[in-house]
């Protein structure tokens, strides 16, 4: 059995599983008969079309990411592949290309019984399931909605654009198993994310520019 880790928006996960609990489905099961759809038609199971030229940035790196689809692969090294499948679905495709550098934050020690969640959205609410941590430039990293973040040496490093990021701090005493469980997917050490287990208060702290 494998694992799939992957990052999408909070708001777009609340729909899409608002959708399929309405089609008897869970989210994991939506996805499995998404792939296994794929594998059988040898294709997407439905049209990909690009909705016409649009210049903004975070229109060109989402292209850019989506179709870059081998794991381990650093999507800008693939310029060719990428301008075939373009190509191919008719999209606007970028040609050369606009690389995003890393952003490098190094992290703060954490405070005690202080966690944050970093979101490109306004909330006053951490809904449950969602996942935060108690180092302030991780919430940052994870708010900028990134493709690719790692950390070391004490350095976290992320590809995210989507700004401004929304800064929280958890607005209420939480306790470890009763309130929250270490995440159990995290690529991360243990104590360094951690996944709701009910709807959490939050308060804004500041709004993070590019």
């Amino acid at each position: 059995m494998s694992y799939i880790q992957i990052r999408i928006d909070d708001e777009l996960k609340e729909e899409a599983v608002k959708l399929f609990n309405e089609l008897g489905l869970d989210l994991s099961t939506a996805i499995r008969l998404f792939l296994k759809k794929s594998i059988d038609d040898k294709k997407m199971p439905f049209k990909l079309k690009g909705k016409g030229r649009d210049d903004s940035k975070d229109v060109k790196y989402r292209l850019r990411a989506d179709v870059m689809v081998p794991p381990n692969t650093n999507p800008f090294e693939v310029m060719d592949e990428f301008i075939r499948v373009c190509n191919e679905n008719e999209w606007y495709c970028l040609g050369g290309g606009v690389q995003y550098p890393n952003k490098v934050l190094t992290l703060s020690k954490p405070d005690d019984d202080i966690y944050y969640h970093g979101s490109p959205f306004k909330i006053e609410t951490l809904k449950e399931g969602f996942d935060f941590t108690p180092f302030k430039e991780l919430a940052i990293s994870f708010g900028s909605k990134p493709s690719h973040i790692s950390i070391n040496e004490g350095k976290v490093s992320h590809d995210g654009i989507k700004y401004p990021v929304y800064l929280y701090q958890i607005d209420e005493d939480i306790k470890l198993e009763k309130d929250f469980i270490n995440h159990p997917n995290s690529a991360f050490d243990k104590g360094m994310e951690f996944r709701s287990k009910r709807d959490l208060k939050l308060k804004l702290i500041d709004v993070i520019n590019e």
